[in-house]
């Protein structure tokens, strides 16, 4: 009984793997502010699009 749950267990959990990669990943801007404020950023924003394209090339150095 114990290894059936098991099973179902993994089963669910590769299943929800799947569909979060087959809906694609979405990244999500937080924009951190020096007075302890933080701003997250839509995604329909051009400056999430512009920020995101910033920091891809930031970390691709």
């Amino acid at each position: 009984m114990r290894r059936l749950l098991a099973a179902g267990a993994v089963a669910a959990l590769g299943a929800h793997a799947l569909r979060r990669r087959a809906r694609g990943a979405s990244a999500t801007v937080v924009v951190g502010l020096d007075d302890g404020s933080a701003i997250a950023l839509d995604r329909a924003s051009p400056a999430r699009d512009r920020l995101l394209t910033l920091a891809r090339i930031a970390l691709a150095r």
